[in-house]
């Protein structure tokens, strides 16, 4: 009896006039998602090498490389709750200057977006029996949820999300606050006193293991934001007080350890207002000084030296004859991403001056976080479909009648503690 060989990759493409590795690792590298999927199902040998992580990997350094690849995740931030669970996607170089709104596996809550890696989100909602998070890859429309430990009563969390390239491991870092009582918040702000959370503990999450691992910080501080204000290189940084001053305290995700970043080298001003920036893999920040008649004082871009750790400037834009709420992000082509006050989002060439607008988003009051998330075909074990949660959800019923969020909200909360007391 015959027995028939397994078909390789070299078979299947032993028609070509191209070679197999031009084929595999120089052409199919630089084609997007949608198209890499329908190539898996041209044989079995293919959807093989295609889901790889080897390839997985090779694809994403490739597609991200290309500044025309570059997209954007946008939320909307400072507006009323029903909008907050509104995410969008645009691309500079695709010439469509209308966000995209994705469906999300969180689209009945108001979600904040925790951080953005290699094309994967990490979704938190807002809701106060919310005890888990969503790792979300929105190009392939796949999530997966994972539970956190319930904070107490006087307790907040403020998460972080990065990855560890060596081990391709993706962390969620839980950092668990002392929260100040309700009207003794509304106070401090009310009396302009910045607000900060003291850190009790640390938890690690590891994509890798799927399991929770406590963190000693090894010094104390205390946090501003619920998530991290930037991540660079897969890690998490966050504005923190640290012996009465203010410091940058960044996560090594591979190290698993928490190291201060000195800020006294950023020459700020009083009324300046600064974003942390990812740069071209660099810690970087947008200083802006103050706005008089529609026109800003000037911009500073500053880039944070790891070796020698200092803040250098690396140059000034002044004026800028614009009404800008916030700098946000760079670009891979040097442009400088913001978004105005009227609700305009544009990008901003340094070296001419030159301002492109794309889409209106905002109204007055409101403003815009932006995420690079170039599209990817990262997969976590245990991921599923993003419609599925939403379907069961929507399709509950009551005496006949559809119940409502908040019925539904304390049902899946008693739900989610019953799985984890049996497990």
């Amino acid at each position: 009896m015959r027995i028939k060989k397994k078909p390789t990759i070299s078979n299947a493409l032993a028609s070509s006039v191209l070679p197999e590795d031009v084929i595999m690792h120089c052409i199919l590298t630089r084609l997007p998602v949608k198209s890499i999927l329908r190539c898996k199902s041209v044989c079995k040998p293919w959807l093989k090498f295609l889901s790889s992580p080897e390839f997985i990997q090779l694809h994403y350094a490739q597609f991200s490389s290309v500044p025309k690849n570059q997209s954007f995740i946008v939320q909307r931030t400072n507006c009323s709750w029903s909008d907050r669970n509104t995410i969008s996607l645009f691309s500079i170089e695709s010439g469509d200057k209308n966000p995209t709104i994705l469906d999300h596996p969180l689209d009945r809550y108001s979600v904040d977006i925790v951080g953005c890696c290699n094309g994967l989100v990490c979704l938190k909602a807002q809701a106060s029996n919310s005890d888990g998070f969503v790792l979300w890859n929105p190009a392939l429309k796949l999530f997966k949820e994972v539970f956190l430990n319930p904070p107490g009563v006087d307790e907040r969390l403020s998460l972080g999300f990065g990855y560890v390239a060596e081990a391709d491991d993706y962390k969620v870092v839980s950092i668990v606050c002392l929260n100040y009582p309700g009207n003794v918040e509304r106070l401090m702000k009310v009396m302009g006193i910045e607000v900060s959370m003291k850190v009790i503990r640390v938890e690690v999450y590891s994509v890798n293991s799927d399991s929770w691992t406590i963190i000693d910080p090894g010094f104390r501080f205390n946090v501003f934001r619920v998530k991290s204000d930037v991540s660079v290189n897969g890690n998490p940084y966050w504005l923190a007080m640290f012996d009465e001053d203010k410091v940058l305290v960044c996560f090594d995700v591979s190290k698993s350890v928490f190291k201060v970043l000195p800020m006294e080298t950023l020459d700020l001003e009083a009324d300046m207002n600064v974003k942390l920036v990812d740069w071209s893999g660099r810690l970087g920040a947008l200083c802006c000084t103050g706005e008089k008649e529609g026109v800003i004082k000037s911009l500073d871009a500053w880039v944070f030296d790891e070796n020698e750790q200092i803040w250098i400037k690396t140059y000034t834009i002044k004026p800028v004859e614009m009404s800008v709420d916030m700098f946000l992000q760079f670009t891979k082509k040097g442009g400088i991403l913001g978004v105005r006050r009227v609700g305009e989002v544009f990008v901003l060439n340094p070296e001419s001056g030159c301002v492109e607008g794309f889409f209106y988003g905002a109204r007055k009051g409101e403003s815009f976080e932006v995420y690079e998330c170039t599209e990817s075909l990262v997969y976590i074990e245990g991921m599923r479909q993003a419609c599925v949660t939403r379907k069961m959800i929507d399709s509950a019923s009551y005496n006949g009648k559809r119940k409502s969020s908040e019925v539904l909200d304390k049902q899946e909360f008693w739900w989610r503690r019953l799985i984890r007391e049996r497990r």
